[in-house]
């Protein structure tokens, strides 16, 4: 092998003079050496450096450059609202508690259920349950008549619904003979029926006090349709009752009579008659044969204070004054001093009725 040549330290490329060309008309061209690059000039001062210039592109190359950079902004709204949809129906769906859908359920159907049934069924749904009461013309009893919420609307799980249960139609209320009339009034009005009270439908009792109930049509415990009619029958008391004629009876014979037939005999004073001894009735109040109407059926009752004149005939004049003075009467001997002497002659006779303190004309002799 050769031996290698050592390496040489860099010397500048020498540059071969190329052979010379034939230039126009025979002349020749002049070779021009090779030209080192010049460094970049230093700007001139107050002048900013001016960047290098590519080659800019043509007409179409712009068009397209703004079509793509609208079609990038596009997009980036179109991603931007989509996100904030998307937030604004999250925020929504948490603020509500999750999907409407799973929490809006539709009331069921109760009418016509028991208490127990419609519980059942709102409690199977999602619901739960308050129960009242009302009367129905056509429910029967116990059953529900209607919800509120209505059946087949949409509510929140967990919604209170209200069942209205049929207690059925109304019933004529228990009302006794007695009650009074404001009384029967309120009872029938709180069945939802309607009183009707006709005073010229009203009837005399002799059990009933006046202005009380007799009795209602139609009977309590009947089933009639709300708002139907319940005649109420009121006492007008004691039927007129003729006052007896006890005139001439003793005050006690008269009470007791008049007491057997409901009346309520009272003393009414005395007077005289010159028919009626003393102590006996001489007349009433009411009069008799009057009548008395109402509940109050008292009676007053007189009774004479007439004096039956004693026979004196025969008796001394002292004796006859004495008889004469015990009985109410004033002895009138016509001017005769007190002395001895039978009475042959008085007046008014003997079982005349005076009144009191009447005088007795005396004869005597001698």
């Amino acid at each position: 092998m050769s031996p290698v040549a050592p390496p040489q330290a860099d010397m500048p490329t020498a540059f071969t003079a190329a052979a010379p060309m034939a230039g126009p008309r025979g002349t020749r061209a002049m070779v021009r050496p090779p030209q080192a690059p010049q460094p970049p000039q230093p700007p001139r001062t107050g002048q900013s450096p001016v960047p290098p210039q590519e080659p800019g592109p043509g007409l179409s190359g712009v068009k397209a450059k703004l079509t793509a950079l609208l079609r990038d902004k596009r997009a980036r709204w179109a991603a931007g609202g989509l996100a904030a949809l998307v937030l604004l129906i999250v925020v929504l769906s948490s603020l509500s508690g999750g999907p409407k859908s799973s929490r809006t359920v539709t009331v069921p159907q109760v009418a016509g259920m028991d208490r127990a049934t419609a519980a059942k069924t709102l409690s199977d749904n999602g619901f739960s349950a308050k129960f009242t009461q009302q009367r129905n013309n056509t429910v029967a009893a116990g059953l529900a008549v209607r919800s509120d919420p209505s059946a087949g609307t949409g509510a929140l799980r967990g919604t209170e619904v209200t069942v209205v249960l049929s207690t059925g139609r109304p019933t004529v209320p228990d009302i006794g003979a007695n009650t009074s009339l404001n009384q029967a009034e309120t009872a029938i009005i709180a069945a939802e029926l309607v009183p009707a009270h006709d005073e010229s439908a009203d009837q005399y009792s002799t059990t009933v006090a006046e202005g009380n109930v007799i009795s209602v049509s139609p009977q309590p415990g009947t089933q009639l349709d709300l708002g139907s009619k319940v005649t109420i029958v009121v006492s007008k008391g004691r039927p007129p009752q003729p006052v007896p004629d006890v005139t001439g009876m003793s005050h006690d014979d008269a009470f007791t009579l008049l007491r057997q037939q409901g009346f309520e005999p009272y003393d009414a004073g005395a007077d005289f008659s010159q028919n009626v001894p003393a102590g006996s009735v001489t007349r009433t109040t009411p009069a008799a044969g009057g009548q008395i109407q109402g509940s109050s059926l008292r009676v007053g009752v007189y009774v004479s204070n007439a004096v039956q004149v004693p026979s004196v005939l025969g008796r001394s004049i002292e004796e006859a004054m004495q008889i004469l003075q015990q009985a109410g009467l004033q002895p009138d001997l016509k001017g005769r001093d007190r002395g001895f002497g039978l009475i042959i002659q008085q007046e008014p006779n003997a079982g005349e009725l005076v009144k009191k303190g009447s005088k007795v004309n005396l004869r005597a002799i001698p």
